[in-house]
């Protein structure tokens, strides 16, 4: 059995990693003094970050958005998780992570999942961290809905193929990490 105190610590990781995966708009809004109305958190009820898509041929999709992690050794100015950044740190194992999704997708609140992340140790590390979260989904949980995921700079390029093939679009940010580290 989970303590409840594990529970609440889960609870609180899965919310702040959802906040925090705005979509690139958002992103540089935040850097600002202000925060925009959409940018501040859910009410209790509602941590999840369930986004609106539609997606060509295929019609509107619910999309859940979250970080695997909003930790980061880069510092890169445009980046909302750089690591000179004053903010929690959170990280989420991807089985945890796959669980969670199912829960969300069984009880119908979303149709698809957006995952991208930060890079705490290196960008190998923290893609085969995504190809994991992925992987689970697809081959132990059985999932064949939308996935989007946002390639790493810096993975190797035979960790991207991997992840072209698995997924239904793949995002790639042609910034590339910063050199302070």
């Amino acid at each position: 059995m989970v303590s409840s105190r594990k529970v609440v610590e889960i609870e609180d990781q899965v919310r702040a990693l959802m906040v925090e995966a705005r979509d690139d708009r958002e992103s540089s809004a935040a850097r600002g003094s202000g925060r925009p109305e959409s940018l501040q958190p859910r009410r209790a009820l509602d941590p999840i970050n369930i986004r609106d898509l539609i997606v060509p041929g295929v019609g509107n999709r619910r999309i859940f958005r979250i970080l695997l992690t909003n930790a980061c050794r880069f510092s890169c100015d445009y980046c909302p998780m750089r690591a000179e950044r004053e903010l929690p740190r959170h990280a989420l194992e991807p089985a945890s992570l796959a669980r969670l999704f199912m829960t969300a997708f069984r009880r119908g609140w979303c149709d698809g999942l957006f995952v991208t992340s930060g890079i705490p140790k290196d960008p190998v590390f923290a893609m085969e961290r995504m190809l994991e979260l992925v992987e689970i989904l697809r081959f132990r949980h059985g999932y064949r809905g939308y996935l989007h995921a946002k390639a790493l700079a810096g993975a190797e390029p035979g960790q991207v193929e991997r992840l072209v093939r698995l997924v239904d679009r793949v995002s790639y940010n042609l910034e590339s990490p910063c050199q302070r580290a």
